[in-house]
């Protein structure tokens, strides 16, 4: 990871980087190290501009809504009915 092209970044910089957007929403073992060192090693100016970016990122992200319990009931009585 080219950590130099990150210390310039303002909070929307890092909403659009594809790299971190992956590792918000899907971290790896691969990716994880370095990120984390990134963020230990930052300013604290940088790091509330990753906290903000990470915040609008998941903010992002579709929410699934819940299944009704009768609508979960039916599904549920329909697999052990079988």
């Amino acid at each position: 990871m080219e950590v130099r092209r990150f210390l310039k970044y303002k909070t929307e910089d890092f909403v659009l980087d594809d790299d971190f957007r992956k590792w918000v929403l899907r971290p790896d073992r691969e990716d994880d190290p370095e990120w984390v060192d990134f963020f230990n090693t930052c300013s604290e100016k940088q790091k509330i501009i990753l906290k903000e970016a990470i915040i609008i990122i998941k903010s992002l992200q579709p929410v699934e809504p819940e299944a009704p319990v009768f609508r979960s009931n039916q599904i549920l009585l329909r697999l052990f009915l079988r």
